[in-house]
């Protein structure tokens, strides 16, 4: 699908069309084919020359001829950085947002106009042709003819109709100034040009004129000005594209304030009937003694003035209100007609933040999380038009709108998804480096090595990988790790270690052991019973990875004298943004807590390892008091608090490591994920990063702390899911969330 940008000003110059080469590449900067809203391309189709106050003429009879002019998006506000005009499209390397016409490229063209090297061009140096062609990747098309002549041309001429390119929407503009009252607006070939659009195409398009009213004269403002009027047209624009933000018309004619400042967020898009103004006669009497001529000379001061006059009588139309520095829309009739009723006038308008179909798809194993989903969802399907529904059949997505699943990881569209733009799910596809044990460590290691003043470097307990396939190959993989076998000859006794197979859950396999020769009666001992069935048993050549750890020798104590670990739920949206969820669990072990220095009897016994694994899956008798809300916990809330601090600079490091793993972690815009992150604390009060967990296991929690789970689940529900369907003030309601991170992928720079 296109766009098709025209106006009545020309293509870009410093003087007289100095706004739309901005305009345009604040959109190119933001295309991207998976976006909800900047997913067009642009087709650049405009006058040759200037060709305001034309309203919606045609040059009957004349012969309209096509010319290609080229710009840079890498030099977005100089409006003389450009090549051009030629007869035929050149092969140039486009930038992804442009839309190529149909016309074949002249490369004979190119080559002879370029055929010296180095060349200087635009002041600039370029040593081949390939460096000409990647640098002027913006494409504008010149019709010698007028605003409405370009917009005829631009819509039916330009695409090749065997394609599925189809136009269907026209911007017109930005005009360097306002388009309001009715001496300007009925003059204008901007807006003759939207006019075009709907009559032309069959009613089919409700082309959109765009200006930008300046004021005090001062038509040249900073970069960051420009940027900020840009910005607002743009929210505007794709507004009324996609419903008209509740207006009801044929063609719409838009005026933004530009600002030295830049606009507000607080600015106001409001609705505007035209100003009923007068002009008198727009010419003055020249005294020439041998012919009779009128020099132009419109009263401008005197339509300005009323436009002042009105603001501050508080008329509700467009040039009293544009002059109060509001946005303003005026919905139209293909002729000139408003159409809008009285009781609309100076209505502020609301952006549109729904689609009409929102499908959130639901389809967990456990039905305990399905039925806190389905709670949460139902406080807003009403109010956004959210349909629930169940398990996701792929061929139903295109046809459907947006559709959203929250599914077990096997069950998502990893592949076929990450390539369609209405799309997402509750996972991401690659987080290794994150969710295994020894990719965890490695991501740590590496981090840690470029960041030496990382909490990482001190927050997470010293730790070696080992791999092998069974017991007796131990002492093979121990000499590859030469500092942890140092470590364990030492024979500290007031030092035990702690044993975890890198890719099993729910404290699977964990043993505490203090010697080489323990470790290895426990592989032997895995190795010995071959299903796996022991307590805590597992099978060694199905998980190969292990985890070698120090255990921490002075865990906080709570509840009686045990152990606990916190379990802290972490939200990362997109690309990405990560959010700590505070009301953290503490999850206690079955059994009072006994220091293992003295023990020296059987390491797989299961009273033994109850004092000191925190896993309640491990757990034979679970009542409400092992899982208990750290606030709930400590009289201290400075301890408290404390610890929170920790865990939020932690996790923001965490995901910065990830986030250089390009490989194994891959944030994705189409996606969201809830990991379950543990923690141990020791007698200080100094946390330590235990693992990460994908896909944690809500249902730990027990009813009683189900409440938990829903305001977790509702804020991922306004951080990450609503957004998707377009509502982002829900995103300022989320309660006892906070964001320790925000580092998205950086655009390609202009």
């Amino acid at each position: 699908m296109t766009i098709v940008i025209t106006n009545d000003d020309g293509p870009l110059d410093t003087l007289h069309s100095q706004y739309i080469a901005p305009f345009v590449n604040n959109y190119l900067a933001n295309f991207d084919l998976k976006s909800k809203k900047f997913n067009e391309k642009l087709l650049i189709c405009v006058p040759s020359e200037q060709k305001s106050w034309i309203s919606k003429a045609h040059f009957a009879n004349k012969q309209i001829t096509l010319q290609f002019l080229y710009s840079s998006s890498q030099q977005p506000y100089d409006n003389e950085i450009k090549i051009g005009p030629f007869l035929k499209p050149l092969p140039m390397n486009l930038h992804k947002g442009i839309q190529p016409t149909k016309y074949t490229p002249s490369n004979t063209l190119l080559e002879t106009e370029f055929s010296k090297f180095p060349a200087t061009i635009c002041g600039k140096t370029f040593n081949s042709l390939e460096e000409i062609k990647s640098f002027f990747d913006i494409e504008w098309v010149l019709v010698n003819g007028t605003p409405a002549t370009a917009t005829d041309i631009g819509i039916h001429h330009l695409l090749d109709p065997k394609t599925d390119e189809k136009v269907n929407n026209l911007v017109s503009g930005p005009n360097v100034g306002r388009n309001v009252s009715r001496p300007y607006i009925t003059s204008s070939g901007t807006i003759g040009a939207t006019m075009e659009s709907y009559i032309s195409s069959g009613g089919l398009i409700n082309g959109i004129g765009l200006s930008w009213a300046y004021f005090d004269n001062f038509k040249n403002v900073s970069n960051s000005s420009l940027d900020s009027t840009s910005e607002w047209s743009w929210k505007v624009i794709l507004n009324l594209m996609q419903d008209g933000m509740g207006l009801t018309a044929e063609i719409y004619s838009v005026n933004v304030p530009i600002l030295k400042e830049g606009l507000s967020k607080d600015t106001k898009v409001v609705a505007a009937p035209i100003q009923k103004n007068t002009w008198k006669t727009l010419y003055e009497i020249k005294d020439e003694t041998d012919s009779i001529t009128f020099n132009w000379n419109p009263d401008f001061d005197g339509n300005k003035q009323k436009m002042i006059q009105g603001h501050l009588n508080g008329d509700q139309d467009d040039g009293s209100l544009i002059e109060g520095k509001n946005i303003t829309v005026t919905p139209l009739l293909a002729n000139f007609a408003v159409s809008l009723p009285a009781s609309d006038f100076g209505k502020e308008l609301v952006f549109t933040e729904v689609t009409n179909k929102n499908h959130i798809y639901l389809d967990n194993e456990v039905p305990y999380v399905n039925e806190i989903w389905k709670e949460v969802f139902n406080g807003y399907k009403d109010k956004y038009k959210i349909e629930i529904n169940g398990k996701l059949d792929p061929s139903e997505i295109e046809k459907n709108g947006i559709a959203f699943q929250i599914a077990e990881y096997e069950d998502l569209l990893h592949q076929e998804g990450s390539q369609l733009t209405n799309y997402f799910q509750n996972s991401y596809t690659f987080r290794k480096s994150l969710i295994r044990k020894h990719y965890l460590l490695k991501t740590i290691q590496y981090f840690v090595a470029k960041n030496p003043n990382s909490p990482l470097k001190t927050s997470f307990p010293e730790s070696y990988h080992l791999e092998l396939d069974y017991a007796e190959f131990l002492d093979d993989s121990l000499d590859e790790n030469w500092e942890l076998r140092q470590e364990l000859e030492q024979g500290n006794k007031s030092q035990w270690w702690i044993m975890k197979p890198s890719m099993s859950d729910k404290g699977q396999g964990i043993r505490l052991f203090q010697s080489i020769d323990q470790l290895q009666a426990i592989f032997d001992k895995f190795d010995e019973d071959e299903d796996g069935e022991g307590y805590n048993a597992i099978i060694i050549n199905q998980l190969r990875h292990f985890i070698i750890q120090k255990y921490l020798m002075n865990p906080l104590l709570l509840d009686d004298n045990r152990k606990f670990h916190i379990r802290c739920y972490v939200l990362a949206v997109g690309d990405l943004e990560v959010f700590v969820f505070d009301r953290m669990l503490c999850l206690f072990s079955e059994n009072v807590y006994e220091s293992p220095i003295n023990f020296n009897e059987d390491l797989h016994d299961s009273k033994f390892l109850a004092k000191h694994l925190t896993n309640t899956c491990q757990q034979q008798e679970k009542d409400e008091s092992i899982v208990t809300e750290i606030d709930k916990l400590f009289e201290n809330n400075d301890q408290r608090d404390h610890i929170k601090s920790q865990i939020h600079t932690i996790v923001s490091d965490l995901f910065k490591a990830a986030k250089q793993d390009n490989f194994n972690f891959q944030a994705a815009n189409n996606a969201y994920e809830i990991f379950g992150l543990d923690f141990l604390v020791d007698s200080d009060y100094g946390v330590q990063l235990l693992e990460c967990n994908s896909y944690p296991d809500f249902k730990q929690t027990g009813d009683s702390l189900s409440g938990l789970i829903k305001e977790l689940f509702t804020n991922v529900v306004k951080a990450a899911i609503l957004p998707v369907f377009g509502v982002e003030s829900e995103k300022n309601e989320i309660s006892n969330m906070t964001k320790v991170l925000e580092l998205k992928t950086e655009r390609a720079s202009w």
